[in-house]
Formats: C-alpha cells, structure tokens, sequence
C-alpha cells in the first residue's frame, strides 16, 4: 500500500533528528521495471523522475546496513508536489483519517523500538569493548611485570657470578704468586730466611748436626753479628 509522501517525508526528518550526528545512511528507490536511483542521505531528492517506488532507507553505522524505512511511494512530477500533512479536520473523511492515525502510531511505536535496540547494543557493544580492553590490560601488566621480574633475577644472577669470577680470579693470582715465588728461591735463600726468624738456633743445629761446611757456618755467624751489631 501506497504511503502519502508528506509522512514519508516526515519519517524520514525524524530519523535525521533521532539520529547521531554522525551517523550514515542511504536511501534506494527502486521502480517496479528494476530501475534503482539511491542518494547517501534521508533527503528525497527533487530530481527524481516521476512514478512509483519501492523506497528503503538504510542506516551505515554498523557492519552490515540496517533497514530502517519501508514505504511505497508516488512521485508525481519530476518537481515535487509537496502534499500537506493530512490533519484531523471536518473535511477529511473518516476512514482515511483513522487508517493514517493508526500508520502514524505503528510508525512511532516501531521508531521508538528501534531507538531502544539501538541504545541496547550501544550499551551491550561499549559493556564487551570495556571488558576485552580490562582483559588486554591486565595481560600487558602481567607480561611487563614478569619480564621486569625475569631481568632482575637475570642481573642478581650475573652479580654473583661476576664476585665469584673475582674471588677466583683472585684466589688463583694469589696462589701462582705464590708458586713463582717458591719455584725462584733457591735453598740459600730459604736458609736466609731461617736464619731471619731465629739466627742463633739455626747456626748451632748447622753446626752440631754437620748439615754444611765450617765455612758456611763461620758466614752465618758472621752475617748474624753483623746484622745484630746494627
């Protein structure tokens, strides 16, 4: 069935209005010989020629377009006619008048559903956005913390191995010292210093036990009154 053009068109500028700003819609205007003429907006355009359409306003704002205005309509000239909006007057007749009563309140009762499924997934969309972004959050934070935890335990770690290389390197610095020393010290030396450490008691065990010559320890006894002289 036919709808008047005037309603059609005041369906069509509450939309615009119930509608966020920013919001995208098209409408198409499809003839019975399979002719089509579509514009990007909630305007029925002047230059659409004359005869009957099929026409079905789309909103854009989701994933896939969404039917929001079905109506059959009549262009009558290539100009439009803007025909009045039919008000309950005594010139009407009455069945008409009551027939466009109840289209109008079907109309408004399907607007104000879909307004409410609209807001619904709005709020259902921003609810599951809100969740999976706490989610990634959360992850990342965890990610983060154990990579920290991870490279603080890797630089403790390479600390003590850094004091135990030293303690090594320094343990066995000290113990090739060591071991250069006592290769390069003869036996003289080492009875030098023997006879540091207790002068008198090594010359006398060298010389009752026969251990060197008289002449060695004639040397030492000199070298300990020379040193004690001092």
């Amino acid at each position: 069935m036919r709808t008047d053009l005037s309603i059609v068109k005041k369906n069509l500028s509450d939309l615009r209005t119930d509608s966020h700003q920013d919001s995208k819609f098209k409408i198409e205007f499809k003839k019975a010989d399979g002719s089509l003429h579509s514009v990007n907006n909630l305007n029925i355009p002047k230059w659409l020629p004359e005869g009957e359409y099929a026409l079905t306003a789309y909103c854009l704002d989701g994933e896939e377009p969404v039917i929001i205005l079905e109506n059959d309509i009549l262009i009558e000239s290539k100009k439009e006619v803007e025909t009045p909006v039919i008000q309950n007057t005594k010139n009407n007749d009455p069945p008409d008048d009551f027939v466009l009563k109840l289209r109008k309140q079907d109309q408004e009762s399907w607007e104000r559903e879909r307004n409410l499924i609209n807001k619904y997934w709005e709020t259902e969309v921003a609810r599951i956005r809100g969740e999976h972004n706490a989610e990634k959050k959360a992850l990342v934070d965890k990610h983060e913390f154990e990579m920290n935890l991870i490279k603080n335990n890797g630089d403790t770690l390479e600390k003590e191995r850094d004091k135990i290389r030293e303690s090594l390197a320094k343990e066995l610095r000290i113990e090739k010292k060591y071991d250069n020393s006592v290769k390069k010290r003869g036996f003289g030396e080492r009875l030098l210093d023997m006879v540091d450490s207790n002068p008198d008691l090594l010359i006398a065990v060298l010389d009752k036990f026969k251990m060197v010559d008289p002449e060695t320890v004639n040397a030492l006894k000199e070298m300990n009154a020379a040193t004690g002289a001092k």
